[in-house]
C-alpha cells in the first residue's frame, strides 16, 4: 500500500505560478485558498521522482469545500486527467508560463493519464 504522506510541499516558485488564479479548479467559483498534488503516493498512476515537484501537478481548490471529505472525486481517472488538462491550459494559456525540462518530464512520465478523459470532462 503507498503512502498518502507528501514530501514535497509546494515550493514558493509554484505557488508564485498561481499568484494572480483566482478560481477554483473543482467548482470554478473563485476565491480558491489551496493548491492540491493532481498525482500524489496515493494515486495508482504514480511515479516517484522529482518530476511530480512540477508545477503541473498543482492546481488551485477550495480547500474545505473541494478538497477535505472529497479524496474519492479528486482520485478518480477522468477527474485526474480534468485537472492536469486544466491545469496545463491554466499556466500556459491564461497565465503565459514556459515549460521547464521538470514540467516536461512530469508531462512525459504521466502522458497516458492526460488521455482519460471522460464525455463531461470529469467536472464536478
Amino acid at each position: 500500500m503507498k503512502k498518502s504522506e507528501l514530501k514535497n510541499r509546494f515550493s514558493n516558485e509554484t505557488r508564485h505560478e498561481w499568484l494572480y488564479w483566482y478560481e477554483c479548479m473543482v467548482c470554478g467559483k473563485n476565491q480558491q485558498d489551496v493548491l492540491h498534488h493532481i498525482i500524489s503516493p496515493s494515486v495508482k498512476h504514480y511515479v516517484a521522482g522529482k518530476h511530480n515537484q512540477s508545477v503541473l501537478n498543482s492546481c488551485p481548490i477550495h480547500n474545505q469545500v473541494c478538497h477535505i471529505g472529497n479524496e474519492s472525486w479528486l482520485g478518480k481517472d477522468e477527474n485526474i486527467a480534468y485537472l492536469l488538462k486544466r491545469t496545463y491550459e491554466a499556466l500556459r494559456y491564461d497565465l503565459g508560463y514556459q515549460l521547464k525540462p521538470i514540467d516536461e518530464e512530469f508531462f512525459k512520465i504521466y502522458s497516458k493519464v492526460y488521455g482519460i478523459l471522460t464525455p463531461n470532462g470529469g467536472r464536478k
